[in-house]
């Protein structure tokens, strides 16, 4: 899923710079405003999907999931 969601968040920010360029009421005012949250969420998610999103941060999830899911089936 790593490689979907870094695409993913890459056409974010390639949209929200092309959009800069293409609208030039994307340049006022609060449209500007909005502009510049959506780059910085989208880095935001940047960041996160390459420093925190790691193999190893996934396995722990993955392996808990495992274990209920385990335990369930030993209950019916």
């Amino acid at each position: 899923m790593k490689p979907f969601g870094l695409t993913i968040v890459l056409l974010g920010l390639v949209a929200t710079v092309a959009a800069l360029f293409v609208e030039p009421a994307a340049w006022s005012g609060a449209r500007l405003g909005l502009t510049v949250i959506t780059a910085g969420v989208n880095l935001l998610l940047l960041f996160i999907w390459l420093l925190v999103i790691k193999p190893e941060w996934v396995r722990v999830a993955a392996e808990a999931y495992a274990e209920r899911l385990l335990e369930a089936s030993e209950r019916l």
